[in-house]
């Protein structure tokens, strides 16, 4: 990563939400005053000069933020590739958005956490399984690809293989899974998924990769690079990635999870933040594996694992991921032993 500037902003433009997900960590921004349509289409214009390639915009729930309309339109007018994570649930979501949506981005990213309203709903509240459904089908009528992730969590590893055939049958154009972080309302609901649990759900993850020959995305989880597993689990290291998550205040964070502020594209610019965030303290520390993972054949891929995990369980960022399975926690955790 040293390029003058990022190739990807991920925007984190609101948290606000018209759901209530229980393992939400996107709260964590809630006392963070919003950008006015002014300041967000000045900001556009500092990606698209300082030469960013693609600007992701998510949230909370970004169909919620009043500029968004004219972010997306300022964004494709000056030669950004723009895509938006949507929970799809809106309004119900109607043809009309729908296309308004698919006209705007290159991509829509949306959550699906159960093959059923059973699983999904307990969740992601009442009537959000129908509603997602509806909104998935209408996106993938209006021809955009639809990427669909799963939030592992303590409530819904078990159905990890069927809700992968689920997003399928909608028209996914990608799958993923990523295992719920114990920060914002998973810390307080107790729902993060634990290591012996998305062991399991990784198991179930190959095996439809294999069945399905489709490539499934496990994000935030490094360690796979220690792992062999069937099929094709596709994994990367965010300590690799040209990418920079922004706030809705505008303030740079080291990972969106954490929301560490490091630097503010308005107060430093893009380049002057890009720069402070690759020499922050907190990147420094976990640009080398930590000292547990000495021997570990996929340390210099995986570096720890995932760095906001173990700061959230551990206290520390350089530190061994505690649901990397080759880990302490991990093991005592499978096997019951303290």
């Amino acid at each position: 990563m040293s390029a003058r500037v990022p190739e990807t902003i991920i925007w984190i433009v609101t948290h606000r939400c018209n759901l209530r997900c229980r393992h939400c960590y996107a709260v964590r921004y809630s006392n963070e005053r919003e950008l006015s349509g002014k300041s967000a289409l000045k900001a556009v214009m500092m990606f698209a000069d300082a030469g960013v390639e693609h600007l992701h915009i998510t949230g909370g729930e970004p169909l919620l933020w009043p500029p968004l309309w004219r972010v997306l339109e300022a964004a494709i007018t000056n030669g950004l590739e723009a895509s938006i994570f949507t929970n799809a649930t809106l309004q119900p979501m109607k043809p009309e958005l729908a296309a308004r949506v698919a006209a705007h981005v290159t991509k829509v990213y949306t959550s699906l956490d159960g093959p059923s309203p059973k699983v999904h709903d307990a969740i992601r509240g009442t009537g959000s399984f129908r509603r997602t459904v509806e909104g998935i089908r209408l996106l993938v009528k209006e021809g955009v690809g639809v990427h669909i992730n799963m939030s592992v969590t303590e409530l819904n590893w078990a159905h990890v293989k069927a809700t992968l055939k689920r997003a399928l049958e909608l028209g996914a154009s990608s799958v993923s899974i990523i295992p719920a972080m114990p920060a914002g309302r998973a810390a307080e609901t107790g729902v993060w998924v634990r290591p012996s649990n998305f062991m399991k759900a990784l198991m179930q993850a190959a095996e439809f990769s294999e069945e399905e020959g489709v490539e499934v995305g496990v994000w935030c989880a490094p360690f796979l690079a220690a792992m062999r597993l069937p099929g094709k689990l596709r994994y990367g290291n965010c300590r690799d990635w040209s990418v920079m998550d922004v706030t809705p205040s505008g303030n740079v964070v080291t990972c969106d999870v954490l929301g560490e502020a490091v630097a503010n594209i308005f107060e430093d610019g893009v380049e002057g933040a890009w720069r402070k965030l690759l020499s922050s303290s907190i990147l420094r520390s976990v640009s080398r594996p930590p000292l547990e993972c000495a021997g570990c054949p996929a340390a210099g891929v995986c570096r720890g694992g995932c760095y906001a995990r173990a700061k959230l369980l551990k206290g520390v960022h350089n530190a061994k991921d505690p649901l990397c399975p080759l880990s302490f926690a991990a093991r005592s955790t499978v096997s019951g032993r303290p």
